[in-house]
């Protein structure tokens, strides 16, 4: 699975770009279903990971950061 590009704004605010087949991937990389992904996440439903991964919602700086340091974390 291809780690996702760390992008910076500006000298003082690093985002994380990732993209909807990136979080795809790494969902289910991590055997995760959408409910599990979700818990581990912070989200109390599912429904937002329905919402990244068909496009609806945007994946924040915050949710691609929190994916990468639970892939590192978990392997």
């Amino acid at each position: 699975m291809k780690g996702f590009s760390v992008m910076a704004d500006n000298k003082n605010s690093p985002a994380q770009e990732m993209s909807i087949e990136e979080f795809r991937n790494w969902r289910q990389g991590m055997g995760l279903t959408q409910h599990a992904a979700a818990m581990m996440l912070g989200f109390k439903h599912r429904s937002p990971i329905c919402h990244i991964e068909k496009g609806v919602k945007s994946i924040t700086p915050q949710v691609a950061m929190l994916c990468g340091l639970l892939q590192r974390t978990v392997r």
